[in-house]
C-alpha cells in the first residue's frame, strides 16, 4: 500500500493558485508575510501522474511525497507567477500581503498551517521509484497551467 502526501497542487480552477489569480491579474498580488516560507508545490498533471505511478508500481509501498523536486520560497513563487502573468499583462507584483491578512481570511490556525506554512518536502522516494516529473520547475508548471508560452 502506498500513501501519497501531496504538496500544494497548482491549478487555476481551485486551491492557492485560483485564489491568487484574481489578485495578480490586476497587479495587486504579492508575497505573503516575509516571503521566506518554503512552498512544496506540485502541478496538477504531476500529482495525477504520481498517483497513477503509485497504483501501477507493485514494488512501491509506504509513504511517498507528491511534491515537485524544486520547492520554492513564497517570494520566489510570487516573482514567478508575476513573471508568467506579467509578460501578457505588463504588470508587476510589488505589494506584499501583510501577515495579518491570511489570519483574517483563514483564522490563526488556517493561516499558520496553509498560507504561512514553511514546508520543504522533497520527492526522493517518488523519484527513486522511477517517476519522472512532467513539470519539475514552477515556471514551466505555471505556464502550462495558465496556457502561457515563453
Amino acid at each position: 500500500m502506498v500513501h501519497v502526501r501531496t504538496g500544494v497542487v497548482q491549478s487555476p480552477r481551485s486551491g492557492v493558485l485560483a485564489l491568487q489569480l484574481p489578485l495578480f491579474a490586476p497587479g495587486l498580488g504579492g508575497r505573503l508575510g516575509s516571503g521566506e516560507q518554503c512552498l512544496s508545490w506540485v502541478s496538477l498533471d504531476d500529482i495525477v501522474g504520481v498517483f497513477h505511478h503509485a497504483l501501477t508500481s507493485p514494488e512501491l509501498h509506504g509513504v511517498v511525497n507528491g511534491t515537485a523536486p524544486t520547492p520554492v520560497t513564497n517570494a520566489d513563487y510570487t516573482r514567478l507567477l508575476g513573471r508568467v502573468l506579467g509578460r501578457v499583462l505588463h504588470r508587476s507584483t510589488p505589494l506584499p500581503v501583510p501577515t495579518a491578512a491570511p489570519r483574517v481570511l483563514l483564522g490563526p490556525d488556517g493561516a499558520r498551517e496553509t498560507a504561512l506554512a514553511d514546508q520543504h518536502v522533497l520527492p526522493d522516494r517518488t523519484l527513486d521509484s522511477g517517476y519522472r516529473f512532467r513539470h519539475p520547475e514552477l515556471e514551466d508548471a505555471l505556464r502550462h497551467m495558465l496556457g502561457r508560452r515563453r
